[in-house]
């Protein structure tokens, strides 16, 4: 279990950390739960990718299907990976609102109050985990035929 291992490194250092976890998942046939709030580092290796917010599982999807990511919060998380070819006056968003305390949770989705698809059902009611396509499985209330934009 890697937790935030290269959150403080140089890009060049995580780079060289990945390439060795790579090379020992594949001649080792090792196993690695990574958690990582870096969207672009965690879609370099991983095969299932799950996304939790505040304890709860969000989405969950083949890692090589991260850009068919559903969620609200698995798109924001994805808006949020910096590149080198990105336009120099590009906007970053910026979630509003503020996490929740997780010892007081509110009623419904725990993602509610930064969703900006939030409805009333959202507040009400927590989301099921289920399965949209095949291996994607999402909680969210919002309408699952019409895509979010990334």
């Amino acid at each position: 279990m890697l937790d935030e291992a290269t959150s403080a490194l140089d890009v060049s250092v995580q780079d060289t950390i990945i390439k060795l976890l790579v090379k020992l998942q594949r001649e080792k046939g090792i196993t690695y739960i990574f958690i990582c709030h870096d969207m672009a580092l965690v879609s370099m290796f991983s095969h299932r990718i799950a996304v939790m917010y505040l304890g709860n599982m969000m989405e969950k999807l083949d890692g090589d299907k991260l850009i068919e990511a559903h969620h609200p919060y698995t798109r924001a998380l994805l808006k949020a990976i910096f590149s080198t070819d990105q336009e120099k006056n590009q906007y970053i968003e910026i979630l509003p609102g503020d996490i929740p305390s997780p010892l007081d949770m509110p009623t419904g989705c725990p993602f509610q109050n930064r969703c900006q698809y939030c409805q009333r059902l959202c507040q009400q009611q927590k989301p099921e985990f289920r399965e949209i396509v095949d291996n994607h499985f999402v909680a969210c209330h919002y309408p699952l035929n019409d895509k979010i934009s990334a």
